[in-house]
């Protein structure tokens, strides 16, 4: 394509959708059906199916059927209608237009957006009704009902009632109010004893974090909810002469043993009482009485709002921003509906929206959250309809169709032993089975391993040193054995490699110390191979200094583990590494460059996901032309400048690279004359003169297999010796490669 055929379609890309505007008849029930089913299929075929699932991704209709799209359809109707008939906020032509220009002007995903539009036939009018019009109806009658003062004020003047009759905590305990204390520290002590549960389920854990600003930050939070009304916003400028948000002198104003004023939030009403304080600690109440939630006002509000069509009505496509995100930048556009902030959640990403549950909001855990799809730039309320009962520091995974959670701490059950699976697409949750199922606990491990989810570890008034597998497509969990596990501990880091779940540091107890043991952040780990149902150690020559919560991520071939601090003397390790399983080996990471120590913090792998815009692009230039080109531009499919058709030079070795060690698994250790395949792919593979060492040179070869889980049939050939090992999702054999001379 020439530079000026370019420009021209790059100047009709950005300019409105001229002409476009569209006034078509009404659309009927069966044809919002049909259209919102294509909406559905975008949304699906980027769902992330996790490379450890058996099988080929499926289709739309096997995890959403065409009745449960008519379903959410009419749901969305009714929606609509409620809006009109309680609130006269109808969502009229004006307001889905509006919409609409937001969407193309804050997608965080412009690619995905025009995908979705291409997926209607870029007609303004069926993105206006199939996609706009039901994801907004649900989000504004969702908003309306949380600021509606009408559905609560029975909620309200009990709190009331009750608040007149009672001047303290105990006066609050038996009555329709839930109570719970917890513990803040401004820093963590010197070691952290297990103890019984604390009254109203809150979790003894021996302080809240390393982080003095978190203390500070919940003292300023504290005053505020014992300020007057009309000090009661979190950005209230101070007054002349007030102490410093989060002082010590805002800590020593706050009243002991007195009842906050009535405050509420999107889910409750709540007051606080300072219980205690001494040196840095606080003792504080919550005590709350919580609203009536969407889902139970919507279950008896729903047969009063019928269905009804729109009118047709004129729409026109504005024009996409080109630019998703800039590198290295933050951004939080404007007038963005948030879920409430919160803390000790979860958040999973599904390849089409993020969702986040849970956690501790204002001192109790909710059983709320919400799906933030970055495509349209909107969050939507996670059901309550069958959720399990409010958490914080549980886990989630994400199987490619449904979300599953478990564990955590609660209010009323303070170690939750039950979950609950999520899935996005219907907006339902199903409870994962209590049977079998081990003890609820906090701050363990939770891995996905394409078939089953495997916990292990954590808290739960002692240190932990079980776990459990759950299968969920047979609802069923299975006890992980206990011979040669690792020590027990909370905090830990844990990855899966394609056969094994890798743990590693954590608290607990003392490494090599048998009985009586004090707790100590730990530098020792295990591997866990669910086919066998059998652990074995991961060595400690070499490994990072000891640490709880460090971060862990797992490459294709090795676990990277960075950051972390050490409970008791409060100190953050600047060092990490870098851990191969197959050799049982530490590397350590470099300190040059690194970022600062931390704790609490994330990591991923981004691995071959740079690649695969560019992979995709070359396989369909391949297909068109059946050549590859010298280099290659990162977005479009052409060729960089000096290409030669049918050659791949210097320039193409990195993604070459990628390619053999990330796509297809091949993993060198010259120096050690040792190979490892690590075959993630069922279709046919391989590579001709791969070069091995100073002289080697190999042809590697894997047929095609009925199922990632079958052993591959490798053919090897090479004119060095070699050990050559091979992991797969079914197991790992090693073999000893002779020399072929010729």
């Amino acid at each position: 394509m020439t530079p000026r055929r370019r420009l021209c379609l790059a100047l009709l890309l950005a300019l409105p959708w001229a002409g476009q505007a569209s006034a078509a008849a009404p659309l009927g029930f069966a044809r919002r059906v049909a259209c919102r089913e294509r909406v559905e299929d975008v949304y699906w075929r980027h769902r992330l199916w996790p490379p450890e699932n058996p099988g080929r991704k499926p289709p739309l209709a096997a995890v959403l059927s065409r009745r449960q799209i008519a379903a959410k359809v009419e749901e969305s109707l009714r929606y609509e209608a409620a809006l009109a008939d309680l609130w006269h906020r109808p969502l009229t032509a004006a307001v889905l237009q509006a919409e609409l220009e937001r969407q193309a002007r804050s997608t965080r995903r412009p690619e995905v957006l025009h995908e979705l539009w291409a997926a209607l036939g870029d007609d303004p009018s069926l993105v206006a009704e199939c996609l706009v019009r039901p994801e907004l109806a649900e989000r504004r009658v969702r908003d309306w009902f949380a600021s509606d003062p009408r559905f609560q004020a029975d909620v309200r003047a009990q709190a009331e009632r009750e608040l007149a009759e009672a001047k303290s905590v105990a006066g609050l305990r038996g009555g329709a109010a839930k109570v719970s204390e917890r513990e803040w520290s401004a820093a963590a002590p010197a070691e952290r004893a297990p103890g019984p549960r604390r009254s109203g389920g809150a979790v003894p854990r021996g302080g809240d974090g390393p982080e003095p600003e978190r203390f500070a930050a919940r003292v300023a939070a504290l005053a505020r909810d014992f300020a007057g009304p009309a000090d009661d916003r979190a950005w209230a400028p101070r007054a002349a002469g007030a102490p410093a948000a989060g002082s010590n002198a805002q800590l020593a104003a706050l009243p002991l043993g007195a009842l906050s004023p009535l405050r509420e939030d999107a889910d409750r009403f709540y007051v606080r009482s300072l219980l205690g304080r001494d040196a840095g600690r606080l003792r504080v109440a919550t005590v709350e009485w919580r609203k009536a939630t969407f889902a139970e006002w919507w279950a008896g509000e729903r047969s009063r709002h019928a269905p009804r069509l729109p009118p047709a009505a004129s729409y026109r496509l504005p024009a996409v921003k080109t630019e998703a995100c800039r590198d290295d930048a933050w951004s939080v556009p404007p007038g963005l509906a948030l879920p409430d902030a919160r803390s000790e959640h979860t958040a999973v990403w599904t390849g089409s929206e993020m969702i986040v549950w849970g956690g501790g909001l204002a001192g109790a855990a909710v059983n709320t959250g919400g799906r933030y799809n970055p495509a349209t730039d909107s969050w939507v309320a996670t059901s309550l309809v069958g959720a399990p009962v409010a958490r914080r520091l549980h886990t989630a995974v994400w199987t490619g169709s449904e979300m599953i959670v478990w564990g955590g701490a609660g209010l009323a059950d303070s170690y939750a032993p039950a979950g609950g699976r999520y899935a996005p697409g219907t907006d339902t949750w199903v409870a994962t089975a209590a049977s079998g199922a081990p003890q609820g606990r906090i701050e363990h491990a939770a891995i996905w391993t394409g078939t089953e989810m495997i916990v292990w570890g954590g808290y739960d008034g002692i240190f932990l040193g079980g776990g459990a597998r759950y299968d969920p497509a047979a609802d069923h969990w299975v006890a992980t054995s206990l011979t040669g596990s690792p020590t027990a501990r909370s905090n830990h880091a844990a990855v899966w490699s394609g056969t094994l779940m890798i743990v590693w540091g954590g608290y607990g107890c003392m490494d090599g110390v048998p009985t009586g043991c004090p707790y100590a952040a730990l530098r020792s780990g295990g591997r866990y191979d669910p086919a066998s149902d059998t652990w074995s150690p991961t060595g400690t020559t070499a490994a990072p200094t000891a640490r709880q919560d460090p971060a862990a991520i797992w490459t294709g071939s090795e676990m990277i583990v960075f950051g972390g601090w050490v409970q008791g003397i409060n100190s953050y390790p600047s060092d990490g590494g870098r851990y191969d399983p197959v050799a049982d080996a530490w590397l350590a990471t470099p300190l040059a460059g690194a970022p600062a120590p931390r704790a609490g913090h994330a990591a991923v792998w981004t691995g071959a996901e740079h690649f695969r815009r560019f992979f995709r692009l070359a396989e369909l230039h391949y297909d068109d032309k059946h050549t590859l080109w010298e280099n290659y531009a990162p977005d479009v499919i052409e060729p960089g400048s000096q290409s030669k058709p049918g050659y791949v030079g210097w320039t193409g070795l990195p993604p070459i690279a990628v390619l053999f060690e990330d796509v297809f698994g091949i993993v060198p250790n010259a120096p050690a004359n040792r190979l490892t395949w690590y075959v993630r792919l069922a279709e046919e593979h391989g590579v001709r003169r791969y070069p091995f060492g100073a002289a080697g040179v190999l042809d590697l070869e894997c047929p095609a297999r009925e199922s990632v889980h079958d052993r591959p049939s490798i053919k090897i050939r090479s004119n060095v010796p070699l050990t050559l090992n091979v992991v797969w999702e079914g197991g790992a054999e090693t073999l000893n490669v002779p020399q072929v001379s010729g």
